[in-house]
C-alpha cells in the first residue's frame, strides 16, 4: 500500500510542473497528457477496490477499526471531488491547450494536497488492520481488482512507477509475481517503453522535481 500512495506523492506533486513544462508544445502537451491519464486512472481503481473490497471485509472483521474505516471513507469522497476536478481540467487542457493549463495545473496541486493525510491516515490507521484481518489471498484479490478494472492505456507505465518506489529485492519479488506473458513483456519491451517516456518527461521538467 505504500508504495502504491508513494506514486501518488510523486506523481501528484510533480503533475504542475509538467503540465507548465508543455507551454508552446502540442506534442510535449500530449506526452503529459498520456501520463496524466494514467496516474489519475490509478487514483480512481485504487479507490475505488478499497470500496468494493477492503472496507467491507474490515468492517466485517475490524470492529475496532471502524472509526478509521468511516474517516478513510469520508476522505475518499472529499478525495474524488478533487480527482474530478482534475479530470475536468485535464480535458480541458487537452482541447484548449495553453489557455487551459494554469487551470489545470491548479487542480492536480490541489489534489496533490488534498490527498496526502487521506494517505498517512491510511497508512497509519488502515493498512494495520488490513494486516491483522485479511489474507494472503485476500490482499492479492484487492490487487488483482486494481488491474483488471484500471482503465489507463499505459499498465506498463504503472508497473514503472511501482518498481521506482521498490528496493532491489522488491523489484525481483514483483517480477517473479508476474505471469508469464507479463514478465516476458516487461524484460523484452516495456522497461524500455517506461524508461523513454520518463526520460522525456524529466528532461525538461524544473530541477528537483
Amino acid at each position: 500500500m505504500r508504495i502504491v500512495h508513494d506514486v501518488f506523492r510523486t506523481s501528484y506533486r510533480s503533475a504542475p510542473d509538467l503540465i507548465r513544462s508543455a507551454h508552446g508544445d502540442a506534442a510535449r502537451r500530449e506526452l503529459v497528457l498520456g501520463y496524466l491519464d494514467n496516474v489519475l486512472a490509478l487514483l480512481l481503481v485504487h479507490h475505488d477496490a478499497e470500496e468494493e473490497l477492503l472496507f467491507p471485509l474490515l468492517r466485517d472483521r475490524a470492529p475496532e477499526g471502524l472509526a478509521a474505516l468511516d474517516r478513510s471513507s469520508g476522505q475518499h469522497r472529499t478525495v474524488v471531488a478533487l480527482l474530478a476536478d482534475a479530470l475536468g481540467a485535464v480535458e480541458d487542457w487537452r482541447a484548449h491547450g495553453d489557455p487551459a493549463a494554469a487551470a489545470a495545473a491548479a487542480a492536480l496541486e490541489a489534489l496533490d494536497v488534498g490527498v496526502r493525510p487521506h494517505l498517512d491516515d491510511e497508512e497509519s490507521d488502515v493498512v494495520p488492520l488490513a494486516t491483522g484481518h485479511l489474507s494472503v489471498a485476500e490482499w492479492e484479490g484487492f490487487t488483482r481488482y486494481s488491474v483488471e478494472h484500471f482503465t489507463g492505456d499505459k499498465v506498463w507505465l504503472i508497473w514503472g512507477l511501482i518498481r521506482e518506489q521498490m528496493t532491489p529485492d522488491q523489484r525481483r519479488r514483483m517480477l517473479d509475481q508476474m505471469s508469464a506473458s507479463a514478465r516476458g513483456y516487461w524484460e523484452s519491451t516495456a522497461h524500455r517503453q517506461f524508461d523513454d517516456l520518463m526520460g522525456e518527461l524529466r528532461r525538461r521538467a524544473p530541477a528537483g522535481r
